[in-house]
This record gives structure tokens, sequence and C-alpha cells, in this order.
């Protein structure tokens, strides 16, 4: 405040002490004034509607489109459903990696379909075959604990190898549907198609080496939250080599298998949780 204002405000209230009073009062007053008028405005908050407020629950992860698994199965008999099998008590184990993609679009929101189809792609690293049969002319012993087809003494060493045969393998053709995507227990129903390659020619020494395969598969899957799974799987599979041996006796095999599986339908809810 300039002088000539204090001047006038002591000329309007007097010299005295009560006007020095009155004058110290008017100035702290307006001082006041003016920090409060320089102050920026806040808006006004609403209290909370709640003394704990709800976490928002995060949003169900994408499904995946992937699928990895590692099954072996086994067959200790072999069926003669013609034209599916012409060698019976075959013996047939496999060891296979599955990797599997899935075929569509998700929904809208982003979540998959209650049902949902699967691309297949089977590796096989190691399959073994074990005739049931050793070849014995007539006349001859059969070796103990075996079982022996006879034949004549210059063609008893063609009919079947001496032990089991190893082979490798690939599918590239292969198609399931995975019922109930959602769900812990979940059904599987495919189909596949593929070749493999053996160490000797099987099941006759007369076949082939290389065979081709086809499979119908059913079964059942396990599921968790966190796209882990175990599956139990019957497969009808079957083995010839389409005649490009000098004979074709088809393997049909009741191939009984177990798998582990990473990814799937079935996502988590927290990743968190996992």
């Amino acid at each position: 405040m300039q002088r000539s204002a204090w001047l006038r405000l002591a000329a309007r209230h007097g010299a005295g002490p009560r006007g020095a009073a009155t004058l110290l009062l008017s100035a702290l007053l307006g001082v006041a004034a003016g920090r409060i008028g320089a102050q920026p405005a806040t808006t006004a908050v609403p209290p909370d509607s709640g003394a704990h407020a709800s976490r928002p629950q995060p949003l169900p992860a994408p499904p995946r489109e992937y699928m990895v698994s590692m099954w072996t199965g086994l067959s200790t008999s072999s069926t003669t459903w013609a034209p599916l099998g012409a060698a019976p008590d075959t013996h047939l184990g496999m060891l296979a990696v599955r990797i599997a993609r899935r075929l569509g679009a998700t929904t809208q929101d982003g979540q998959a379909d209650r049902h949902s189809l699967w691309y297949t792609f089977d590796i096989i690293p190691a399959a073994i075959i074990s005739p049931p049969y050793v070849s014995a002319p007539q006349g001859s012993g059969c070796p103990r604990r075996r079982v022996c087809a006879i034949a004549r003494s210059d063609s008893a060493a063609s009919l079947f190898s001496p032990g089991s045969v190893y082979g490798v393998g690939v599918t590239p053709i292969g198609v399931t549907a995975l019922l109930r995507s959602h769900s812990a227990l979940q059904f599987t129903l495919g189909a596949t198609g593929g070749a493999m390659w053996f160490s000797k020619a099987v099941p006759t020494t007369r076949a082939s080496r290389g065979n081709f395969t086809a499979a119908l598969e059913t079964g059942v899957r396990f599921a968790t939250r966190c796209g882990r799974a175990i599956s139990f799987t019957y497969r009808l599979h079957h083995i010839s080599n389409a005649w490009f041996g000098d004979e074709n006796p088809a393997v049909g095999s009741h191939l009984l298998s177990i798998g582990v599986d990473r990814g799937g339908a079935r996502q988590r809810v927290d990743s968190n949780a996992c």
C-alpha cells in the first residue's frame, strides 16, 4: 500500500491507539484476502463409494493358437479286418511329438468357440514293430517261446524278420476336433495320414521298408486353466506299402496312447495364478 493511502486511512481513524489498532486489523484482513484470491481453484472430489473399493477383475487371456504335445502309444494286437489289416498279433509301439494349430478365427470378444478345429503335424522319432512269428522250415524245431510260421525250406528264411524292426516317420496330414474347449474334461476326434521308414521290410521280408500310415483317433483330455493337459487316445492305426513291395500284408493296430499337452483352448483367468 502506498504512503498516501496509509495517510488517508490514518486520518480517517485517528492517530491514537485505537486508530492504530483499527489500522493494523484492516491491513491484516487485506493481506489474507489477497492470498486467498491468489490460490488456484480446486474441484471437489466425490467421496469413495465404499471403504474398500473392489479391484477390477482381469480379463480372460486370449486363446492360444498353437498346441504342442508329446505322446507314446503301444499296441499288443492287430486286427485282420480287411482291408485294414492282414498281419494278426503284430506288436507296434511309437513315440511322437505333435504340433497343432487352431483353424478358424476367434469370436468378437477374443474368445474361442465352444468347439474348435485343429490342424496337426506329428513327428515320430522312434517306432518299433515286432511280428509275432519266426520263420521255420518244415520238420525243424521252433525256438522256445516263439510262434513259428511253417514253410518250405527254400522260402522259410524270407518270411519274417528275425526280430523287432525300428523306424521313424512323419504325419503331415491331420485334423482334430476339440469338443468342450473351455471345460476341464474335453473330447477329441481326429484323422491323420503320413509315412514311415523302417530299418527292414515290414511286416514280412517281401513287403517294403517304406510304408504309408493312416489313423482314426478319439480320446479324452483333462485340461487346466494354465494351458496344460493330459490326454488318453485310442487310435485305429493302419500301415501298408500300397503295393510298392512284392506283397502288401497291411498292419491294423489298436494303438492306446497317453500324451502331455501344452496349449489349447482352456486359458488362465489370472496370469499370476499359474
